[in-house]
């Protein structure tokens, strides 16, 4: 059931009143301990559909007894985690240049 515009406000003055009370507590609620939640998201997204394509052409290559599939998903296998890695390093430090704490 959605909140009244009524409702909205009030909250948004609440959390206004425990920002001005206690930043630290604000911070913590708002939550950036690491990445902002739609970078984890987004990665985390990526990360199973790689895996979903190399199981795929994996199990394709196997059945059909295809050599080009069977290296295909493992090239996908393979170069999923590098990209990953890439991937996370390149929005931390996106966000450590925007002053967003992204953790260790």
């Amino acid at each position: 059931m959605p909140l009244t515009r009524s409702e909205r406000r009030e909250l948004r003055r609440l959390g206004r009143a425990v920002a001005a009370e206690d930043p630290a507590f604000a911070r913590l609620l708002k939550g950036h301990p690491g990445f902002p939640s739609w970078m984890a998201v987004m990665i985390r997204r990526f990360a199973w559909a790689l895996a979903a394509v190399a199981t795929l052409l994996l199990a394709a290559g196997a059945i059909m007894g295809d050599v080009s599939l069977l290296a295909g998903g493992l090239l996908v296998l393979v170069s999923g985690p590098p990209i990953l890695l890439i991937m996370a390093r390149a929005l931390a430090l996106e966000w450590k240049d925007a002053g967003v704490p992204v953790g260790p």
